[in-house]
């Protein structure tokens, strides 16, 4: 069925970003773009086996925001390796883009990806992210790291320093 919908003012290019996309990954030996990106943007090479599970969403680019608040539980850690300080922000004082590392309380860890986020925005996920029992470290200290270590080895006894 053809669709009525009209190109938008100044998209008259014979060549859409899409397009061009699309045609990159082929010359490449990719099905589409969306296959280059599911083989981590060309890390991998186009014979080799897709991820699958959350490293395909997040390659994708569907491990973000709401997937990182949904999934979160009491005891998981949340960390943001390069410390939000370190973070750019773009030219209307968005983080660019920000790599959260969740460390779950059963020793696996998973990434998201937080883009185009206010500070506002991003204190409203820190409000969410304290809500559901995780904790969380902005600029992860020596002192956090080792307790995430301990805490990833309930069995080891740890010295006492009383």
């Amino acid at each position: 069925m053809a669709s009525n919908r009209q190109r938008p003012a100044g998209s008259g290019s014979s060549s859409s970003a899409y397009q061009r996309r699309n045609e990159r990954a082929r010359s490449l030996g990719y099905r589409n773009y969306y296959d280059y990106r599911i083989h981590n943007h060309g890390r991998l090479p186009p014979s080799a086996a897709a991820p699958t599970g959350a490293d395909r969403a997040r390659l994708r680019g569907h491990r973000a925001t709401e997937d990182l608040l949904r999934t979160l539980r009491p005891g998981d850690v949340i960390v943001v390796p390069e410390g939000l300080q370190s973070i750019p922000k773009d030219a209307r004082g968005r983080y660019s883009k920000i790599e959260v590392l969740v460390l779950r309380e059963d020793g696996r860890s998973e990434r998201f990806t937080i883009r185009r986020a206010t500070y506002d925005r991003v204190t409203r996920i820190l409000e969410r992210m304290a809500a559901s029992g995780a904790m969380f470290s902005p600029a992860p200290s020596l002192d956090l790291r080792r307790l995430v270590r301990v805490a990833d080895r309930p069995d080891d006894e740890e010295d006492d320093d009383e």
